[in-house]
């Protein structure tokens, strides 16, 4: 019998799309844990606990997670459904993770915010456990940090804080729900970064004096009577996206921001637009 072999290019190409398969992998509410879970070499894991559709025994996450040296990228979620009694938060050994580039959850602890590799924190706190974690957290730690978000269950005490937020110099982007005036402030005296987007805020102001290089402000639904004066002084500025609020006056300091490229106020009070907008030439 003739035996036909494949040529050693595309077996070598088999092996690579086989070992790229073991590096990732995705565990819906149907999915249990694997066997062997914890001896794999994964770069990225999704997991989502809960009950929807149908109700899987819990994945837990436990010390083990120090096992995977090359992980990336983790999403681990709690559906809010979750029986409590189960419920299951990151193990904190998770700081242990030294090439962890990606971590978004809803059941944050204090070790989430000790892993200087992240580039990526996306993190929703509802959990008693979590605002005290982040209360605590140290942001400084993440030097690498280039994107962050927050988005919080209800508004934050007043006193809570994002201590060292205005002290990364890797920070570009922002998205935060529900914060409170100190947040606000905390995020706002970072010059680095260039995109912030603000929603669900209620008596907050904003002063975008210190963040120079703002290149896009979305600041839709925060219950805004007027345009912030100080994103006039924005000279990079190129979109300002501050719909969804109670604002009735564009001024003829928009003028100013000769660099505008996008413009959204729709969902306000506003009747006509200032002659002076025609100053806003790349709009």
């Amino acid at each position: 019998m003739l035996k036909t072999r494949l040529p050693a290019f595309y077996m070598l190409l088999l092996c690579s799309l086989t070992v790229f398969s073991q590096k990732k992998i995705n565990l819906g509410l149907c999915d249990t844990l694997p066997r062997l879970f914890f001896e794999k070499d994964y770069e990225s894991i999704y997991i989502e606990n809960g009950s929807g559709y149908c109700l899987s025994p819990v994945k837990v996450l436990d010390h083990r997670i120090a096992n995977f040296k090359n992980l990336k990228s983790l999403y681990f979620e709690n559906q809010p459904t979750f029986s409590s009694n189960i419920f299951q938060f990151l193990p904190p050994e998770i700081n242990q993770l030294g090439k962890l580039e990606s971590l978004n959850t809803n059941v944050s602890i204090k070790e989430a915010y000790q892993i200087p590799s992240l580039k990526t924190l996306a993190l929703r706190i509802h959990y008693p456990e979590s605002i005290q974690a982040i209360q605590d957290a140290d942001f400084r730690i993440l030097e690498n940090l280039e994107y962050l978000y927050l988005q919080f269950g209800s508004p934050m005490e007043k006193d809570y804080t994002l201590n060292g937020v205005s002290e990364l110099k890797n920070l570009k982007e922002v998205e935060i729900y529900r914060p409170n005036q100190n947040m606000i402030d905390d995020i706002l005296k970072n010059p680095y970064i260039e995109t912030i987007r603000v929603k669900d805020s209620k008596g907050i102001t904003f002063d975008f004096r210190q963040a120079v290089n703002l290149k896009s402000i979305h600041l839709d639904d925060n219950n805004l009577t007027q345009i912030p004066p100080s994103i006039f002084e924005l000279k990079n500025l190129t979109t300002l996206i501050i719909n969804s609020n109670s604002i009735e006056v564009i001024p003829d300091e928009i003028g100013q921001l000769t660099s505008l490229v996008l413009l959204n106020v729709g969902r306000n009070k506003i009747k006509q637009l200032p002659d002076a907008i025609l100053n806003c030439k790349e709009l």
